[in-house]
C-alpha cells in the first residue's frame, strides 16, 4: 500500500463505482438484501452507534477492508470516540487472533485520514477556544457586572420613589379637576366643541409582505457505461408545483464525473436567493463537498497524501456553486423505494441509452 495514498478518497471512489456496477444486476434477492443490509443499522432497540460498533467489531474479526472502512466512517459520525474504537480493536483481537493486525493497521491509518479530512475536528478545536476565551471573558466582566446590577438597583429605587410622588401629584390633581357637575359638563362640552380625537396606535392588517424565497428541492444522478465510456447525467427540480428535467450526455467519461455534472448543471438553473436542498445518492459528491474540499483548496488542489485531486476541474466549479448558492446537502439511498431518486437514475440511464443505441 502506497504511504501516500489516500484511503478514504479511494474507498469511497471506488464503492460509488462498485455500487453502480452492482445495482445493474437485474435480480429482485439481491436487491433485496442490499436494502436489508442498510435498514438493518437503523435505530431499534439497539441504537444506531452500537450496532455500527457490534458491525466494525465482526468487520475486522472477518478481516474485510472495505466493510471496516465503510464502518469506521459511520462510527464517527456517530460519535464513537477513540476510547471507545481501541476497545473495540482489543476485543476483535482476542476473538480473531493475530491475523486482524494488518487489517487493524489499515483501519488506523484510514481513521487518521479519516479525521484529517474532516472539517468537525476543527470546528472542535475552535469551539474549544472560544469557550476558553468567553470563560475568561466571564471572570474578567464579573465585577462589571456587580457594579452594573448595583447601579440598576439604584435608579429602580429612584424610579419606585417618582413615580410613588407622580401618583400622590396625580390624586390632587384629580380633586381639582372635579369640583362640580357643572365644570365636568362644560369640560365634555369643551372635547366635542375641538373635534380632537385620542390617536391609536394600529398594526396595517394589509401591508404588503414580502414574496419569501422559494423553496426548491433539486434530485441529481449520474451514470455511465464502461466507467470510463458513455455517461448521461440528470437532474430534476422541483419548485412551485412543477418540475424540470435537466439532462446531459458525455461520449467518454466516469460515473463520478456524470455526479458533479448533475449537480452543476442543475444549480446553475436557479436564482441563488433561493432555499435549495440537493438529493443524491453519490457518497463522492456529498462527502466530497462536506468534508474534503476544504483540505483540498488548502492543500492547493492535492489530497492529503499529496495527489492531485481527481476531477479538479469539476470540484472548482463545485466549491464556486456551494459558496454562491448554500445549498443543504442531502445524502439519499441508491436505487431504494424514493421514486424521486429512481426518476433521475432513469433519465441517467436513458441518456446513454438514447445515444448510443
Amino acid at each position: 500500500m502506497d504511504s501516500r495514498e489516500n484511503l478514504p478518497e479511494s474507498f469511497f471512489e471506488s464503492r460509488e463505482l462498485g455500487n453502480e456496477k452492482l445495482n445493474q444486476i437485474d435480480n429482485l434477492e439481491v436487491k433485496r438484501f442490499l436494502n436489508l443490509d442498510t435498514r438493518v443499522y437503523e435505530e431499534g432497540v439497539l441504537s444506531t452507534k452500537t450496532k455500527e460498533m457490534m458491525g466494525l467489531l465482526a468487520s475486522i474479526v472477518s478481516r474485510c477492508d472495505d466493510c471496516i472502512f465503510y464502518h469506521l466512517d459511520k462510527c464517527q459520525k456517530q460519535g464513537v470516540s477513540r476510547a471507545e474504537l481501541s476497545e473495540i480493536f482489543s476485543i476483535a483481537l482476542i476473538v480473531g487472533g493475530s491475523v486482524v493486525i494488518p487489517h487493524l493497521r489499515k483501519a488506523l491509518i484510514f481513521l487518521d485520514q479519516l479525521e484529517e479530512s474532516d472539517p468537525r475536528e476543527e470546528t472542535k478545536k475552535e469551539t474549544e477556544k472560544e469557550s476558553a476565551q468567553e470563560k475568561e471573558r466571564v471572570i474578567k466582566q464579573g465585577t462589571e457586572r456587580e457594579v452594573k446590577h448595583e447601579t440598576e438597583r439604584e435608579i429602580k429605587q429612584k424610579t419606585e420613589r417618582e413615580i410613588k410622588e407622580e401618583t400622590e401629584q396625580n390624586k390632587t390633581q384629580k380633586k381639582d379637576h372635579h369640583l362640580d357637575e357643572k365644570n365636568d359638563g362644560h369640560n365634555r362640552n369643551n372635547k366635542k366643541k375641538s373635534g380632537k380625537k385620542e390617536k391609536k396606535i394600529m398594526t396595517p392588517q394589509n401591508e404588503k409582505e414580502d414574496k419569501p424565497a422559494e423553496k426548491i428541492k433539486i434530485y441529481t444522478d449520474g451514470s455511465c457505461k464502461g466507467n470510463p465510456g458513455p455517461g448521461g447525467y440528470a437532474a430534476v427540480i422541483y419548485f412551485d408545483n412543477r418540475e424540470l428535467q435537466v439532462t446531459g450526455f458525455v461520449e467518454n467519461t466516469t460515473n463520478n464525473r456524470m455526479e458533479l455534472l448533475a449537480v452543476i448543471n442543475a444549480l446553475e438553473r436557479i436564482d441563488p436567493e433561493n432555499e435549495i436542498a440537493v438529493y443524491s445518492d453519490s457518497s463522492y459528491f456529498i462527502k466530497g463537498a462536506q468534508e474534503w474540499l476544504p483540505t483540498w483548496q488548502k492543500n492547493g488542489w492535492k489530497t492529503s497524501g499529496g495527489n492531485p485531486v481527481k476531477n479538479q476541474d469539476l470540484w472548482q466549479q463545485i466549491a464556486d456553486i456551494i459558496d454562491k448558492y448554500n445549498p443543504k446537502l442531502i445524502k439519499v439511498r441508491a436505487h431504494s423505494d424514493n421514486k424521486k431518486n429512481q426518476l433521475v437514475d432513469k433519465l441517467a440511464r436513458k441518456m446513454i441509452k438514447d445515444n448510443i443505441g
